[in-house]
């Protein structure tokens, strides 16, 4: 089991700098990208199941690791399987309904 390690204070500034840097530099809009940040999302739900989460949940939570993964992480994820199957109708542009002067203006979302 490892030890749970604290990000210092004095690091957070730079790490979301990076990340909205990240964000606005549109790399997280492709498919492949949002697909694979899903996928790694799910591994690791299943290796914190496989590894971390069995010994404590009995000492921490007096729950069996049955009990936790049928409520707890079960429904995580579920949902990202479902967020997997449906990613890209949930991420097709949207067409608008506008008022009849902006019609030809082919407004998305």
């Amino acid at each position: 089991m490892t030890t749970l390690q604290h990000t210092p204070l004095t690091q957070l500034d730079p790490i979301y700098a990076r990340l909205h840097a990240t964000f606005k530099s549109g790399k997280t809009l492709p498919m492949d990208n949002r697909r694979r940040q899903l996928l790694q999302l799910g591994r690791l739900v299943q290796e914190i199941i496989l590894s971390e989460f069995e010994p404590t949940t009995l000492a921490d939570l007096g729950k069996p690791l049955f009990a936790c993964c049928t409520t707890e992480l079960s429904s995580l994820y579920s949902n990202i399987l479902v967020e997997l199957k449906n990613l890209e109708e949930w991420t097709a542009p949207q067409v608008v309904q506008v008022e009849e002067w902006r019609s030809d203006w082919e407004t998305k979302r």
